[in-house]
């Protein structure tokens, strides 16, 4: 349900509610995570605190959806998943090897380097983790903007690409310099 609440939020070009309710069910995951290390915290507080990021962005968008208008009543239609299951099994398939792709280096962590430090790589990919909303963020908001231009004038369209691009090179660079 949270990404039907995002593509919602998306569809009426109100993306900063997605970054409120995703970034912050992120840090605050990010600095249990960091307590947890700290404390010694078995794999099962782990994985509650993982489910706990998950429950809380949906209900948070779900909240700021609400309060922003959205009448969405949630349910299911068994015709509409069946044609897409059948429509989108290659798309399902391709999903699951990027996951296990971007899983690859943490499965040769463990076996190289044993549990401990999987578990330390895991907690700094995942704070990380959090300068990959930037660009999205960035993606998202000007994208609405992005698509009218390239209809209507195709020249402030590749001004305004190029100073997207520019912007985010230059947040990638400082944040690689500074952290």
């Amino acid at each position: 349900f949270p990404d039907v609440m995002d593509t919602w939020f998306q569809s009426q070009g109100k993306t900063k509610y997605i970054a409120i309710a995703r970034g912050a069910a992120l840090a605050v995951a990010s600095i249990a995570k960091l307590w947890m290390i700290a404390n010694d915290a078995p794999l099962a507080a782990f994985a509650a605190v993982f489910s706990a990021e998950l429950a809380v962005a949906g209900l948070a968008l779900f909240y700021l959806g609400a309060k922003t208008g959205n009448r969405l009543r949630p349910g299911f239609n068994r015709e509409l998943a069946s044609n897409l299951l059948a429509r989108g099994w290659p798309l399902c398939i391709s999903g699951l090897f990027v996951i296990l792709i971007m899983q690859s280096d943490r499965i040769l962590i463990k076996h190289i380097l044993g549990n401990e430090a999987l578990g330390m790589y895991s907690a700094a990919a995942q704070i990380s983790g959090v300068w990959y909303m930037v660009p999205v963020i960035i993606g998202t908001a000007v994208a609405p903007h992005l698509s009218r231009l390239f209809d209507t004038d195709e020249p402030r369209y590749h001004a305004l690409l190029h100073n997207v691009y520019t912007a985010m090179s230059l947040i990638s660079v400082l944040a690689g310099i500074c952290f």
